[in-house]
């Protein structure tokens, strides 16, 4: 037996090495380290193994670093969280954004001009004869056969005619509702190829609307404004009338029984009265009022015949003379007028002096209250309503816009017809300022 040298193991002779602590010996005695030095080279071996992966885990680090990417953020970034990763991306134009537009509405002409062009051909003056004289109003298509006008306009006629501005067209009056002073005529000749207007459209305070018709004996014309009250009711020598529209849109005497229109061209209501006692106050009976008469004729009675008195020679041959006299200066055809006076009156005015005085004036309510006289030169005693522009007024009240005159006309027969040969007040003065 032999002992380790290094930790005292008893060692048989034939060993070459240590079990115990690895101490190694050649044949010839000398001993090696061979066993601590195989511990030594690994130990190292795992050092190098450790240092090597410190360095790759570092150069991964730094390259982490450079890249802006890593569970420290980008440079010193103080933001907390993870940051995308940048990528790389074709350059391209941008898509600009649509360009917001306002809403519009379209279809709906911003004025009346154009809407006024399209309608007007539907819109017809109203020619009325009556046992006291005549008059005008205005009245506009539903269908190709059918007018409406205001009951007021038609009242007691015994000769009735419209005109579209080219030449008379028969009528007859197929029916009236007094309440709503409504009329509807049936034309003996369609115009199928004139514009008919809608119905329906509900008036709305504050919305503009235009009326059209004749006023004052004027061509057809137009006038518009807005709607400023609803549902109102007035009493006037026909009668009461409820649920009116009112309008500050211009109406005068002629104007009756015109369509009141919006900026669709539908019709709103049919223009019945004004306040004669203020600017700026008409009424029309609306739409949705007339819709069931006109659609079915709800509510719609036959007129009373007018029942006019059989007239002498000399009635017959007044009331023709005040008819044609008054036509004249209401449609400004003062030459005309002028025919139906006699020398002494021409000889103190003309045709432009009447149309300077009289420019403005409308004249309705004519009635003859007497007859006296030789039937070769009666006086007739005449009331009327006159209405005019301010400035146009009796030379006592220039001003004044409305007068109801009360005349003693002296007729002298010329032509087998009578003219007016001079004028004398009946009362004095010989008018009053309407009521």
């Amino acid at each position: 037996m032999r002992q380790c040298p290094r930790c005292g193991v008893e060692l048989p002779f034939h060993a070459s090495s240590c079990p115990r602590c690895g101490l190694a010996w050649d044949p010839h005695g000398h001993y090696t380290e061979s066993g601590a030095g195989g511990r030594r080279s690994s130990a190292l071996v795992g050092a190098s193994v450790v240092l090597s992966l410190l360095v790759t885990a570092m150069l991964v680090v730094g390259a982490l670093w450079l890249l802006d990417v890593g569970p420290f953020g980008a440079h010193g970034d103080d933001e907390a969280g993870p940051r995308p990763i940048p990528t790389t991306t074709p350059t391209s134009t941008p898509t600009p954004s649509p360009t917001p537009t306002t809403p519009t509405t379209t279809g709906v002409p911003s004025d009346f001009s154009e809407v006024y062009a399209g309608v007007q051909d539907g819109v017809a003056v109203v020619n009325v004869a009556t046992c006291r004289g005549g008059g005008t109003g205005t009245g506009f298509l539903v269908d190709e056969s059918t007018l409406v006008t205001a009951a007021h306009v038609v009242a007691g006629a015994t000769e009735l005619s419209i005109d579209f501005d080219s030449g008379p067209v028969a009528v007859t009056v197929a029916g009236i509702d007094k309440s709503l002073d409504l009329a509807i005529l049936r034309l003996n000749a369609p115009q199928a190829d004139r514009h008919q207007f809608a119905l329906g459209t509900e008036p709305r305070e504050g919305m503009r609307v235009a009326v059209i018709g004749y006023p004052l004996g004027e061509p057809k014309g137009i006038s518009q404004g807005i709607v400023s009250g609803l549902d109102r009711t007035i009493t006037t020598e026909s009668g009461t009338l409820n649920g009116l529209v009112v309008t500050d849109a211009a109406i005068n005497p002629g104007n009756s029984g015109g369509p009141m229109i919006d900026l669709a061209g539908e019709l709103v209501g049919i223009t019945t009265a004004k306040r004669i006692d203020a600017e700026g106050i008409g009424y029309a009976v609306p739409s949705e009022l007339i819709e069931p008469a006109i659609r079915s004729g709800a509510g719609l009675v036959q007129p009373s015949e007018p029942g006019c008195v059989t007239e002498d020679p000399v009635e017959q041959g007044v009331r023709r003379t005040f008819s044609a006299y008054f036509n004249a200066i209401n449609t400004r055809d003062y030459e005309a007028a002028m025919r139906w006076v006699g020398p002494s009156i021409r000889a103190d005015s003309n045709e432009q002096q009447w149309q300077q005085d009289y420019a403005t004036t409308y004249d309705d309510r004519i009635e003859v209250l007497g007859i006296r006289g030789p039937a070769s030169a009666p006086t007739v005693w005449v009331t009327f309503r006159s209405q005019q522009e301010p400035g146009y007024g009796p030379a006592d009240a220039p001003d004044l816009t409305c007068a109801v005159w009360s005349i003693d006309y002296h007729l002298t027969l010329a032509g087998g017809r009578y003219v007016i040969a001079s004028v004398d007040g009946n009362t004095d003065p010989p008018w009053s300022r309407c009521s």
